[in-house]
């Protein structure tokens, strides 16, 4: 099993052992909220899984502000949810597909100028794996709409858009309610966990979206386990 140790810690060298992860795995259901087996919760803080986002400003480069929405989900409806705010993205997106695995830092796997009906597609050939998988990330956007949705490895999903109405709508539809105080699981001390067959997935995923080209980003300070 490959993890990588996340979130705030409370010691710099955490110990963790294989019945503590058996145990958070058995114990994934908060409520109405499930956790995805792809992020290990150990409940050591004051941000327990819960539903709901929260809408926040950003200021970019060009000076114009920003609008980014973070969104946590129950894990029967996380990808759903995901699928229906990429429809909002209009015909063609760009699309990124991010790999954790390598110890030197991760990978950006890009293909551009997509067709979004075609991305959506394939993205349900591999729902499983990209669901618990917690070394893969998907990033999909559209420069003419100025908009871009991200399922980030802990299952998170982040939205970043000028006009974020249309998106607000969908969230609405599930039933997710705005909470300006909302505290994200990822917050606190967890663990990402990668699947046996994550290596082949990657491999499977980018031939199918037929990628421009890849690159190698910044290393990643989370610890590895092997």
């Amino acid at each position: 099993m490959k993890g990588k140790i996340s979130g705030k810690q409370k010691n710099s060298n955490p110990v963790i052992t294989q019945e503590m992860i058996e145990e958070a795995l058995a114990n994934r259901t908060y409520g109405e909220f499930t956790m995805t087996p792809a992020v290990v919760f150990f409940k050591d803080g004051d941000a327990i899984p819960s539903e709901g986002y929260k809408i926040e400003k950003r200021m970019i480069a060009d000076g114009r502000i920003q609008s980014r929405i973070t969104i946590a989900a129950s894990a029967e409806k996380i990808l759903d949810i995901f699928d229906d705010l990429v429809k909002r993205l209009g015909d063609t997106c760009g699309i990124a597909v991010e790999d954790y695995r390598a110890k030197q830092g991760h990978i950006d796997h890009y293909a551009y100028s997509r067709d979004t009906f075609l991305i959506r597609s394939i993205l349900v050939d591999f729902e499983e794996f990209i669901l618990n998988d917690g070394f893969v990330g998907i990033a999909i956007w559209n420069d003419f709409e100025q908009a871009e949705i991200q399922l980030t490895v802990h299952k998170i999903i982040v939205v970043y858009a000028f006009d974020i109405s249309r998106f607000i709508s969908v969230l609405d539809s599930y039933g997710l309610q705005e909470n300006p105080e909302l505290r994200f699981y990822f917050e606190n001390f967890h663990l990402l966990l990668g699947t046996d067959a994550g290596d082949s997935a990657i491999e499977a995923l980018k031939a199918q979206l037929c990628l421009d080209y890849s690159a190698v980003q910044p290393g990643d300070p989370n610890l590895i386990l092997n």
